[in-house]
């Protein structure tokens, strides 16, 4: 079963691009958001994918096309604490107004929000929220409460918002799936984070041939272990399709 997985991984991988469609909606505090939208069957689950600080929806450029290909659809938001990234701008951040308090600037998490509003709205399929580094504690955060979202992606996860904010505390009482990645460095960290759970509830990734990255980054090609990364997620989506 291994071999087959890794020769779908590879077809997936050397697969041509989705096109992706820029969409806009708003959040609850008025802020609009933007997002590439990689619709390719309208059943299909949703990934919801969110970038790094000061990074934009280009973080997901390879990442987003390769999980169509794996029967999955997927949102790229622009979150507005980014600015750009693979030359992509921040189209949330561009357009935020000069008059909006910078209280409201600082709460990227309402957009996570007002994404899965979106999709739910308008798609049945399940919703799997994917996040990167800062976006990552989000995207966990939100899914613990949210009864639309029926698991959790994080990429290098932290306790970011402390004390206002405990991660470990919060994942006390996470009862979805829930998968976790890092870098090799971070893995202790990371294991420790989630030392709360049943085992039989998460898994804990690292690179076994290479250091790996910080953040979804790993799953670019420009990174050595990104098939090692690949696979492992390769393996955590398709339980969820069981």
């Amino acid at each position: 079963m291994r071999i087959i997985l890794l020769a779908v991984f590879f077809f997936c991988c050397g697969s041509s691009i989705h096109s992706q469609q820029l969409v806009y909606f708003p959040a609850d505090d008025g802020v609009i958001v933007y997002a590439d939208l990689y619709s390719v069957n309208d059943t299909f689950p949703f990934i919801l994918l969110f970038h790094q600080e000061g990074a934009s929806r280009g973080e997901y450029l390879e990442t987003a096309p390769r999980l169509n290909k794996l029967g999955f659809n997927c949102l790229a938001v622009d979150m507005r604490n980014g600015r750009e990234m693979n030359y992509v701008r921040n189209e949330t951040f561009h357009h935020l107004p000069d008059t909006l308090p910078p209280s409201v600037k600082t709460r990227p998490e309402n957009d996570i929000r007002a994404a899965i509003q979106y999709i739910s709205e308008q798609y049945t399929g399940d919703i799997i929220l994917m996040g990167s580094s800062i976006a990552a504690t989000l995207a966990v955060k939100v899914a613990v409460a949210d009864s639309l979202v029926s698991a959790a992606i994080a990429f290098s996860p932290g306790e970011y918002f402390l004390p206002a904010y405990s991660l470990k505390n919060d994942l006390a009482s996470f009862e979805k799936p829930l998968f976790v990645a890092g870098s090799r460095r971070e893995y202790a960290y990371l294991n420790e984070m989630v030392s709360k759970l049943p085992a039989e509830s998460f898994e804990v990734f690292q690179p076994e041939n290479g250091e790996g990255l910080h953040g979804s980054r790993s799953l670019w090609s420009a990174n050595s272990s990104r098939d090692e990364y690949w696979l492992a997620l390769l393996l955590f989506l398709r339980n969820l399709r069981e």
